[in-house]
């Protein structure tokens, strides 16, 4: 991983609408995606991608529990 440590942000679902593809609206807004079937959850995924097309990210997305 990185030298961050550990680090958390929230986002309500709706803030990060415009940087959303079809599949992440429909997993945090519940929009339909056409020709998909609805996906059931979106924690407990590890997600992969960059930043400006040169800097990797990890993402793990999980649910926050209220206790």
């Amino acid at each position: 991983m990185d030298n961050l440590g550990e680090f958390s942000l929230r986002f309500a679902p709706e803030q990060l609408k415009p940087w959303l593809s079809a599949y992440g609206r429909a997993l945090l807004l519940s929009e339909a995606v056409p020709g998909t079937a609805a996906p059931t959850t979106p924690w407990e995924q590890v997600l992969h991608g960059k930043i400006s097309a040169n800097m990797p990210v990890t993402l793990y997305l999980g649910a926050l529990n209220p206790d």
